[in-house]
Formats: C-alpha cells, sequence, structure tokens
C-alpha cells in the first residue's frame, strides 16, 4: 500500500462498508499486543452497505487481510461516494498525478491522446459541469479523466517543428516559456571562473547574434554545482557548447568567436585560431580573385584547459 490508495473495507463477500484514503507512510506501533503494523486512513465513507460483485467482475471479496482490487477502479466508486455525499474532492485532491511528455512537438498527437484529447480539457473532466466520458476498445469500460491529472508537454521552441504544432494542442494547453535560469548556477567557480557570469554573458550575445530563442541552457552546467572540475568544465565546452555554436552559425566562426570573447584575447586564450591565408598557396596573385577567400579557423585545444579563456569571455 502507499500514500493516495484507495481503501475498501469488507462486509461480506459480496459488499463493502467503507472507502477510506490511505494518508500515511507505514509504521509499527508496539502499543498493541498483535498486529502493530498500521497506516492512517482518512475514511471518506463510512456505515455503507454496497454491494460490489459485479463490479469485481463476480469475483468475491475474501477475509485476507489485505490485497489489491485490480478490477475495481476510482472511476468505478465516485458514483457510490456521491450517493453517499461525501466530500469528491478529498478523493481527487489527495494525490496528484503528473504525465510528462518530452519532445511532444515531435509526436503523433492523434497516437499519443486519440479520443482522449476532448477528455483532458478542464470543462470535460470528471464532476465538472460538462464532464466527458469514452468507452475503452479493450476493456469496455467508461473512463474519464479526473482534475488532479496533470499533462506537462516539453519542446524546444528553436526547434523548426514547433511551426507544425497541432492545432488541438495549442487549444488545450498553456504555453509557458522556461528561459535559461541563471540564478542556479550562483555560487558555482570554477578555478576562478564565475560560472553564471560566464553563461550570462554569452547569451547576451546570442541574443544578439541569432535571437533569444537559441540562448544556452543553464542544465550543461549544472553538474559543476557538486564538482567544479576544470577538466569537467573543459568537457562540457568541448562536447557540448562549442558543438551547439557551430550548429547555430553554420560553422561560421567569425559569430563563434564573438560569442566566446575571443576578438579580444590573446591567442593563447582563444578557442577559436585564426590563420590568414597564403596568397602563395593558389600560384600568382594576379590570377586568383583573393577578394573571395577567407582565413581559416582551428579550435585551439590548449584552451579548454585554460581559466584564462573561460574568464575573458566575461572580464573584457
Amino acid at each position: 500500500m502507499a500514500v493516495g490508495d484507495i481503501v475498501l473495507s469488507l462486509r461480506t463477500r459480496d459488499s463493502i462498508d467503507g472507502i477510506g484514503i490511505v494518508t500515511d507512510e507505514y509504521e509499527y506501533d508496539d502499543s498493541y499486543d498483535h498486529y502493530g503494523r498500521k497506516r492512517e486512513v482518512n475514511w471518506i465513507a463510512t456505515d455503507i452497505n454496497e454491494n460490489i460483485l459485479a463490479m469485481n467482475g463476480n469475483k468475491g471479496l475474501t477475509q485476507r487481510t489485505v490485497y489489491r482490487l485490480n478490477r475495481i477502479t476510482l472511476n468505478d466508486l465516485l458514483p457510490i461516494i456521491n450517493e453517499h455525499k461525501t466530500k469528491v474532492d478529498e478523493v481527487q485532491e489527495e494525490r496528484n498525478h503528473v504525465f510528462i511528455i518530452d519532445e511532444i512537438n515531435r509526436g503523433n498527437i492523434s497516437k499519443i491522446f486519440g479520443e482522449l484529447i476532448t477528455l483532458i480539457e478542464k470543462q470535460k473532466r470528471l464532476g465538472m459541469n460538462e464532464q466527458a466520458k469514452v468507452r475503452l476498445p479493450y476493456s469496455k469500460k467508461e473512463f474519464g479523466v479526473p482534475s488532479n491529472v496533470y499533462l506537462l508537454g516539453t519542446m524546444n521552441t528553436a526547434d523548426r517543428s514547433i511551426a507544425m504544432l497541432d492545432t488541438a494542442l495549442r487549444r488545450r494547453f498553456r504555453f509557458i516559456e522556461m528561459l535559461p535560469d541563471v540564478g542556479a548556477l550562483d555560487g558555482i567557480v570554477v578555478n576562478g571562473v564565475n560560472i553564471r557570469r560566464l553563461l550570462e554573458t554569452m547569451n547576451k550575445r546570442i541574443e544578439v547574434l541569432y535571437d533569444r530563442e537559441h540562448t544556452i541552457g543553464h542544465a550543461y552546467f549544472i553538474e559543476l554545482k557538486d564538482s567544479p572540475d576544470l577538466s569537467k568544465l573543459a568537457r562540457i565546452f568541448k562536447n557540448a557548447v562549442l558543438p551547439l555554436l557551430q550548429e547555430y552559425f553554420y560553422e561560421d566562426y567569425r559569430k563563434i568567436q564573438l560569442i566566446l570573447g575571443d576578438n579580444m584575447k590573446n591567442d593563447d586564450s582563444k578557442f577559436i585560431s585564426e590563420r590568414k591565408i597564403d596568397q602563395g598557396l593558389f600560384g600568382r596573385a594576379d590570377e586568383v580573385d583573393l577578394d573571395i577567400l577567407e582565413s581559416t579557423y582551428t579550435i585551439n585545444a590548449a584552451a579548454f584547459e585554460n581559466p584564462e579563456a573561460y574568464r575573458k569571455i566575461y572580464e573584457s
């Protein structure tokens, strides 16, 4: 048993005399001579005589101490609770349930929700004035969505697929913007590098050179809170931050240099090193339009292990 479980009290093999909700964790009470194991229960319907044989698939109840009734759902019990004028809200609000659907914009909404796309609307939930139910195709039972079920869908607004987001989904969900939380990085210092200022400065530059939808999330750096190690910071930049910037700017290394402050550093602390093209590389200069040629860029591996390279991002 667990907190939030529904408990039915046996009356006869066909009926129950009480409905309750487990409200506390298991404890052992040695003041009892026998059966000292107990849990607190909030009894929301008592002194009743309800036959639940059909609801239980015509299987009789037994006098075993406690067992699970897999055939009976909360939806089956709500009419009984209503009939006895108990507070349905105590059942529904005792324990909230959350479903998280990651990258919901990439999914097939029809397959994810099916008929439930209507039932998840607030006014269509169980207990509401416009409550609605559907008959499930396999069990043939009527099903509705309780008001204590919350659906969270996550998506990256920089993702191109958001433009094709299902209209039905847009109408039923509230959209909450979650920008990077640099405050979560307060107090993280790696070899003198202030991680909050580091991310804050890069994101301000990204917002100018690209847009606010592509700012870098703080989650990349959270692991430094427990282990502020330079080699770990180097790994984050080498395997996550730099590849992300390369994708954002289509390997336009001049813009990547601006994000990382390389345009204001000496060569040793630059993450991206620039090398001018040797004009003799293509033979006679008068035969080649050198104006169309750009510098070449290389990643300076040594900079990732240099604390100065990170500090110069925000100290310039």
